[in-house]
């Protein structure tokens, strides 16, 4: 069809209009996309660094995850959770009909904290681990 019609395929038109975009992001200065676009690291713990702070023998890692069918409805998620005595703790669950992503990564990580909450010291170091940044800071 693009030979007959002379168009551009609709994949090479996607793949200009991304270009176009991500030059008029590095054209601001200002910009919070151009600042990604040039630092994809800034912010991320490094895995020598986190193994250095939280200790296996000396903190509580947390793993959480949520999510949703369509992102929208059917929500779930799952807890696994790491002591420092070696002991693990795992628990998935259905969250409910009208879960969204966002509310079943919430429900994980307060999930999570209950099931730690009897297992953690005053001097405890405690580590959540998530895919969701917009739940951890809420």
């Amino acid at each position: 069809m693009e030979t007959i019609s002379g168009l551009q395929s609709l994949e090479e038109r996607r793949e200009t209009k991304t270009l176009t975009k991500r030059q008029k992001y590095k054209a601001i200065p200002n910009s919070v996309l151009n600042r990604r676009l040039k630092d994809t690291n800034k912010g991320r713990l490094k895995r020598n660094s986190f193994y250095k702070k939280y200790p296996i023998k000396e903190s509580i890692r947390i793993y959480t995850d949520g999510s949703a069918t369509d992102a929208v409805r059917n929500g779930g998620g799952g807890v696994y959770a790491t002591l420092p005595d070696g002991t693990t703790l795992k628990r998935s669950f259905a969250c409910g009909m009208r879960y969204t992503n966002y509310k079943a990564e919430t429900e994980a990580t307060k999930e999570a904290l209950n099931m730690v909450n009897n297992k953690i010291s005053k001097t405890s170091k405690v580590v959540i681990l998530s895919d969701a940044s917009s739940v951890l800071q809420t």
